[in-house]
C-alpha cells in the first residue's frame, strides 16, 4: 500500500532508529506509528465508500504522496512558532490538508480511478495541475512558513470545496 517514496522513508526511519542500538524490531514498530495514525481516517473512508480497506489506504497514501501533504505536515511539525495564534493557524492548515486529502480521495474512489492516483489527479485538469505545481514547491527544500502553509492549505481546501458543489 506503501508509496515507493513512504517506504523508503519507513526504511531510513527504521535503519536510523535501530542504528541507536534500538532492536530492529522495536525500531520498525516506532517507526510505523506515523502510518498507524492514518488509521481511523482510512477506515472511515473505506466505509464511507464501500471499499476494502487496504484500497482506499493506497489511493489515501498516493493522493497524500502526489500532493505533497506529508511533507508540509512534517515541515509544519518543525515551525516554531511562540505565538499562540501561529500555533492556532498551524493546527488550522494542518487540519485542512487532512481534510482536502480525505475529500480527494473519496472522490478518487467514487470516480473509479481509484486504481491509478496519477490518472485521477491528471484528470482534474488545469487549476488542480497549478496547486499542485504550488504545493511542490511549497513543500519543496526552501523553509516552511506560517504563511506559505495557510496559501498551501488554502489553495487546497478551495479545490476540495470546488469539487463539493460542482454539478
Amino acid at each position: 500500500m506503501l508509496t515507493p517514496r513512504r517506504q523508503a522513508r519507513l526504511a531510513a526511519e527504521i535503519g536510523r532508529l535501530g542504528g541507536e542500538g534500538r532492536p530492529v524490531e522495536l525500531a520498525a514498530d516506532v517507526a510505523a506509528l506515523e502510518l498507524l495514525g492514518f488509521a481511523p481516517t482510512i477506515t472511515e473512508v473505506a466505509q464511507a465508500t464501500k471499499t476494502p480497506v487496504a484500497d482506499a489506504a493506497r489511493i489515501y497514501l498516493a493522493i497524500g504522496e502526489h500532493l505533497h501533504i506529508c511533507d508540509l505536515a512534517t515541515k509544519a511539525a518543525g515551525l516554531a512558532t511562540p505565538d499562540y495564534y501561529d500555533r492556532l493557524a498551524v493546527a488550522q492548515a494542518l487540519n485542512e490538508l487532512a481534510a482536502a486529502q480525505v475529500a480527494f480521495t473519496r472522490d478518487a474512489i467514487r470516480s473509479g480511478k481509484a486504481c491509478d492516483a496519477e490518472a485521477w489527479l491528471a484528470a482534474q485538469g488545469d487549476r488542480f495541475g497549478r496547486v499542485r505545481t504550488m504545493l511542490k514547491e511549497i513543500a519543496g527544500e526552501g523553509p516552511l512558513t506560517v504563511a506559505r502553509l495557510l496559501v498551501a492549505a488554502g489553495q487546497l481546501s478551495d479545490l476540495s470545496d470546488a469539487k463539493l458543489v460542482a454539478p
